[in-house]
């Protein structure tokens, strides 16, 4: 009797698993069965794809330098005769005053196969931030030092490329298709364990707001993704990638089942750009803008909350070809709806330069409609030192984004800027106490090459004060 219940119990599984898993059991023949009813399966799905999931180290040789002594010199001679001695490059660190330790930082993440015939492949930004050697390893064991085509820290995403033959490429899926509530697998290699698989559902969609990164739009997912899963695939159950998996909100720093991923319409075009152009030429519609409050709302006679407020249009900017003007409410873009500024951002960021765009505003109570086409606001752009000799090292442009600021879009390892505390990807707010919004604002603020400079930086959403010397 106890047989028979057990039985009939585990056909019933069966049949609610396959229910759910439905798109997987009509894709492939289930080879194990339990009384004739067969049990679902996700291998197939899996080994579909896991070989175009790499598991990817970064190094960076730390410079510590130490002085001339005899001491140094001697363990030089022993580091130029020993170099390539296993056991001593594994216990011995060796200095010299010209030259950096051995000793490397490693960091552990993964990446995503999505040109098999180029080799190359996406990851996360983060992964490669100070790292001077990329070094990428199959599923099947094989290892290359990776080139890094380009990089986008905005989005953290990076293109990485590899001359391995024989790789395996994902397919692209399409991630306007997903919905809350769709099955998803994420593929990475969690804490350093090669080839992990863990499965969910989406759990959300456009997710922003977040301050993980400059633009968000990120899908969440309950899927179990845990540090060395960054950069690894998020898949649909017919084995597309839909997502860059990117970060967790955990309070311990482990899953707790609310993970994020990046698009994989979004990467794919940022990947596109960086082929193309080696960088991202991040569009722009010409506004700054201000959160639209209750009270702000009042104020315009509004009905409802909606959209963001225009404080400053630019001259020749798409805003104002589209007739947009200071105290207008942008409610709409290209037919979506502005909801805040962040949603805002990335919607106009993912617009490619020279597209048109389409806007819906509202000035004194009245809808009005708009189109411009769309600019790039990273061609402007100026040396640091060319303002004062306590920037030197650093180059600035103007915030590939609506929001004022000037961007630090590199820095050069031991100059004055860097020294300072200065690092790409900072966008500065104000200098000695005055706000900047553009380069012109930047250049203006500082009158002299020698003076004394106090600079307020906004970096990841966390505000400091440096005062390069």
């Amino acid at each position: 009797m106890r047989k028979g219940i057990r039985s009939q119990t585990i056909a019933l599984v069966a049949l609610w698993s396959c229910a759910m898993f439905a798109s997987v059991c009509n894709a492939a023949a289930l080879p194990f069965a339990v009384d004739g009813n067969k049990l679902p399966t996700l291998a197939d799905v899996v080994e579909k794809i896991e070989h175009s999931i790499v598991n990817i180290s970064t190094a960076t040789r730390r410079d510590n330098r130490s002085g001339n002594s005899a001491l140094d010199q001697f363990r030089d001679q022993l580091r130029d005769y020993f170099e390539g001695d296993e056991f001593f490059n594994r216990h011995f660190e060796f200095r010299t005053p010209d030259r950096p330790s051995r000793r490397r930082a490693v960091n552990l993440g993964s990446g995503v196969i999505i040109d098999a015939e180029q080799g190359h492949i996406l990851t996360n930004n983060h992964l490669l931030t100070d790292s001077t050697e990329v070094e990428i390893t199959l599923l099947d064991g094989r290892s290359a030092i990776a080139e890094i085509v380009g990089t986008d820290p905005d989005m953290d995403l990076a293109l990485l490329r590899v001359d391995l033959s024989n790789l395996v490429e994902i397919e692209l899926g399409n991630s306007d298709d997903l919905r809350v509530g769709d099955f998803v697998l994420a593929l990475g290699n969690n804490y350093g364990l090669s080839s992990t698989v863990t499965s969910g559902i989406v759990s959300a969609l456009g997710r922003s707001g977040l301050g993980i990164e400059q633009y968000e739009e990120y899908i969440q997912t309950d899927a179990a993704i845990n540090p060395g899963s960054s950069g690894g695939a998020l898949v649909n159950l017919r084995g597309e990638v839909v997502g860059i998996n990117t970060a967790i909100l955990s309070p311990a720093g482990g899953n707790v089942g609310i993970a994020f991923a990046i698009p994989i319409n979004t990467a794919a075009s940022v990947a596109n750009q960086l082929i193309q152009f080696g960088r991202v030429k991040r569009g722009v519609l010409g506004v700054h803008f201000q959160p639209l409050t209750q009270e702000m709302a009042e104020a315009f006679q509004l009905e409802r909350i909606e959209g963001v407020l225009i404080n400053k249009v630019l001259p020749g900017s798409a805003a104002e070809h589209a007739g947009m003007k200071e105290g207008d409410i942008l409610i709409g873009v290209n037919g979506v709806k502005v909801t805040d500024g962040s949603q805002l951002r990335t919607m106009i960021a993912l617009i490619r330069v020279g597209e048109p765009v389409n806007v819906e505003y509202i000035r004194n109570g009245e809808v009005l409609f708009g189109s411009g086409w769309i600019g790039d606001n990273l061609q402007k752009s100026i040396a640091g030192v060319d303002l004062s000799r306590r920037l030197e090292g650093v180059v600035f442009q103007n915030t590939p984004s609506s929001e004022s600021g000037v961007l630090v879009a590199s820095v050069e390892r031991d100059s004055r800027g860097w020294l300072a505390g200065i690092r790409e990807g900072d966008v500065v707010v104000e200098v000695n106490q005055q706000s900047v919004s553009d380069v012109d604002d930047f250049s203006y603020a500082i009158t002299d090459p020698d003076e004394l400079i106090v600079l307020r930086i906004n970096r990841q959403d966390e505000f400091y004060f440096l005062a390069p010397q």
